[in-house]
This record gives structure tokens, C-alpha cells and sequence, in this order.
């Protein structure tokens, strides 16, 4: 039953995707609001660049963790799963809380324009 749920929430997940940005975030915000603007209840580091993203995310979450922090990552791509995409203080996001998250968004997306993944 889980892996049915799984192939189902990828095969939705892969018909989002995108080869061609949209530039702009008026549909992130709308989506975000749909939720409740939860973005501004939190401190946010962003890392952006071409190379050592993935080392600086790495030391940052130990330096934050150090201080007793509570530490979540989204890096991308991903290697084996969707699901070590999402990770709090190193720890990859459930099957179980994936596809819940996955879910909601999809029960929020429904009959609204489609917010699309980028992918190169």
C-alpha cells in the first residue's frame, strides 16, 4: 500500500515539474498564504551559488545544532529519495510525513493554477 502511495505522489510530483523557470513569486506567495504564511514564523538561511552549497548547509546545521538549535534543510536534487531532500537536524523527512506533506499540497493546489517544480 505504501509503495502504491509513493509511486502515486512521484508520478504527481513529475507532472509538476518543469524544464522552463517562471520567473517571479506571486504563486509561491499565493500558496504560501493558503497556508497560513508559515515562512514568517521562521529564521531562514538561505545558500544559493554554484559550487560547496551542500558542505556549507552541512557546517551550519552542526554550528546550529551546537547551540540546541532546531535545524530543517531542503537541498536539491536529491540522490536516492525524494525524501532526503527535507531533512531536520540531519534527519530525512518519514514515507509517512512525505506523503502527508505531499497530500496537503495537493488538496491546496487542486482547481488553482498549478505552482510548477524546476528541474534542469
Amino acid at each position: 500500500m505504501m509503495k502504491e502511495k509513493e509511486e502515486q505522489h512521484l508520478e504527481w510530483l513529475q507532472q509538476h515539474q518543469t524544464t522552463e523557470p517562471h520567473l517571479g513569486l506571486e504563486r509561491v506567495r499565493r500558496l504560501l498564504a493558503l497556508r497560513g504564511n508559515p515562512h514568517l514564523q521562521v529564521s531562514v538561511i538561505h545558500v544559493a551559488g554554484t559550487n560547496g552549497k551542500g558542505s556549507t548547509i552541512a557546517h551550519l546545521r552542526q554550528l546550529l545544532q551546537a547551540k540546541k538549535l532546531r535545524v530543517g534543510t531542503f537541498t536539491s536534487p536529491y540522490l536516492m529519495s525524494y525524501n532526503e531532500q527535507i531533512a531536520i537536524n540531519g534527519v530525512s523527512i518519514s514515507d509517512q510525513d512525505f506523503h502527508s506533506l505531499l497530500q496537503t499540497y495537493q488538496g491546496l493546489l487542486k482547481n488553482r493554477q498549478m505552482i510548477r517544480f524546476y528541474r534542469k
